[in-house]
């Protein structure tokens, strides 16, 4: 049987998509040896708020390396109560609101000062509640080598993968030739966005996982995450 493989950079609260292409995978590997992206996600994500789409994020300190398995938090914690009165404010009226601003507080109490241990334990935590169980590694303890297309074959062959689980918005990077060349698969994982109903307006998608969280629960995620596995799986 092929061993399929997702390549993911550990995220903070990360959109629905991610756990969709998590929860379809065998194994997961977190890339955490390479640098932090100031547009990318690893430190930040998006909600909505009833003053539009806002982003929170986690202060890293400045000065220290960029490879997110070397970045630090800010020592000045005071972001984490910004973040609990725009969570508060913004989501007090949701449907699920008491039983995720809860499972929120268990998540802050996590004491790290690490971005990627505070990251790692916080997705654990969202794993267990969607059932997701997935062999996981960090690129950094794989012996990462190459670059681009060939980092990912690199990493996939040393976990014995035999398909590569992409996004499909990859797909103006991914070279298939190059993994057919390794004998590697590549597996598209198109994701359709569920509409559900939502707090403030018209709907808006691509948020953090916290936002149909608190509007639909955890219940109504892993049901969507195992229509999609079934479907994605009786198509391919």
């Amino acid at each position: 049987m092929l061993k399929i493989i997702a390549i993911h950079q550990p995220d903070l609260f990360s959109y629905y998509g991610f756990f969709d292409k998590i929860y379809k995978c065998d194994e997961l590997i977190f890339l955490d040896h390479v640098q932090i992206s100031k547009k990318g996600w690893t430190n930040r994500d998006r909600i909505k708020t009833k003053n539009g789409i806002r982003w929170f994020v986690v202060p890293l300190q400045k000065g220290l390396s960029s490879k997110i398995n070397d970045i630090y938090i800010a020592s000045d914690l005071k972001w984490k109560s910004s973040f609990f009165n725009l969570i508060h404010e913004n989501y007090k009226n949701s449907k699920f609101f008491n039983e995720i601003y809860g499972f929120v507080e268990e998540c802050f109490l996590i004491n790290e000062e690490k971005l990627i241990d505070f990251n790692l334990k916080i997705l654990n935590k969202i794993f267990i509640k969607l059932s997701i169980k997935k062999k996981i590694y960090l690129s950094s303890q794989l012996n990462p080598d190459g670059y681009k297309n060939l980092m990912l074959i690199n990493l996939i062959k040393n976990t014995k993968g035999d398909v590569y689980l992409s996004g499909a918005g990859a797909k103006a990077y991914i070279d298939e030739n190059i993994f057919l060349s390794h004998n590697l698969k590549v597996l598209w994982n198109t994701f359709n966005f569920p509409v559900y109903e939502q707090l403030h307006g018209k709907f808006e998608k691509d948020l953090s996982i916290l936002d149909v969280l608190f509007n639909c629960g955890f219940e109504y995620v892993k049901k969507c995450l195992d229509n999609n596995y079934k479907s994605f799986y009786d198509k391919k």
